[in-house]
C-alpha cells in the first residue's frame, strides 16, 4: 500500500488503499449477517421481520428496508385473510300480528357489508325495523325506523333473485364494527308480516 509523505511524519492513505478497507468491512458485514439468522433459526423467528416473506430473517430483508429508508406514509399493515371471499346468506321469516325477529350477522373478519330486508303483507301495513351493530359485545351504533310492506305477497325467491324486485330496506356498510344486528317488528294487530333477510359479506 502506497503513501505519500507529509510534514510531522503523517500519512494519506491512497484511494485504493481506502477501497479495499470498505471492501473488508462490506465482507465481513454481509458474513456476519448470513451467519447470525442460522443461530436463531426456530424459536426466534418473527414473520413481521420477514420483510420478502421467504420464510427467513436474512440480508436480503435488511436491504428491503435500507432501501425503503426514508420514506413515510400510513403505518397500517393489510392482512389478507386466507379462504374468504363474498359470503352470502338468507334468513326467512312469516310473522305472526304484534311478534317480531332478531337477524345477527358476525363481521369479523370482513371488510363490507350488504344487507337487504324484502317484506310483504296484504294490507301493506306499516312495520318497524330495528338496527345498528355492536363492538366486543356493546351496542355502538342503534336506530329504528317505519316501514311499510308491500301490498302483495310473493313465494320467497333465493338470495341470487334478490335483484327481481327492490328491496324495502338496504343497507352498505364499511365494517368497523364486529356485530350487526336487525329487528323486525310486526305491530300488526290483524295481520301477518313475511319475507326474508338478503345479507353478503366481503373481504
Amino acid at each position: 500500500m502506497r503513501s505519500r509523505g507529509r510534514k510531522g511524519g503523517d500519512k494519506i492513505v491512497s484511494g485504493k488503499g481506502s477501497i479495499s478497507a470498505v471492501l473488508i468491512i462490506f465482507c465481513l458485514t454481509a458474513t456476519l449477517f448470513a451467519v447470525v439468522p442460522t443461530r436463531s433459526s426456530g424459536t426466534n423467528y418473527d414473520p413481521w421481520s420477514d420483510i420478502n416473506g421467504d420464510g427467513k430473517v436474512d440480508i436480503l430483508d435488511i436491504f428491503s428496508v435500507a432501501r425503503a429508508f426514508g420514506t413515510s406514509g400510513d403505518a397500517t399493515k393489510p392482512v389478507v385473510i386466507a379462504g374468504y371471499g363474498t359470503v352470502e346468506n338468507l334468513t326467512s321469516f312469516t310473522l305472526l300480528n304484534q311478534t317480531l325477529v332478531n337477524v345477527t350477522v358476525s363481521t369479523a373478519g370482513y371488510r363490507m357489508i350488504t344487507l337487504s330486508l324484502y317484506a310483504q303483507s296484504k294490507d301493506a301495513h306499516q312495520f318497524e325495523i330495528f338496527w345498528g351493530y355492536k363492538i366486543a359485545g356493546k351496542f355502538a351504533y342503534s336506530t329504528t325506523q317505519t316501514l311499510t310492506s308491500d301490498s302483495s305477497i310473493h313465494v320467497v325467491k333465493p338470495i341470487w333473485y334478490q335483484n327481481v324486485r327492490t328491496p324495502t330496506f338496504v343497507v352498505t356498510l364499511e365494517i368497523t364494527f364486529s356485530e350487526f344486528w336487525l329487528s323486525i317488528n310486526n305491530n300488526s294487530p290483524d295481520q301477518y308480516l313475511s319475507g326474508y333477510v338478503a345479507c353478503s359479506l366481503n373481504t
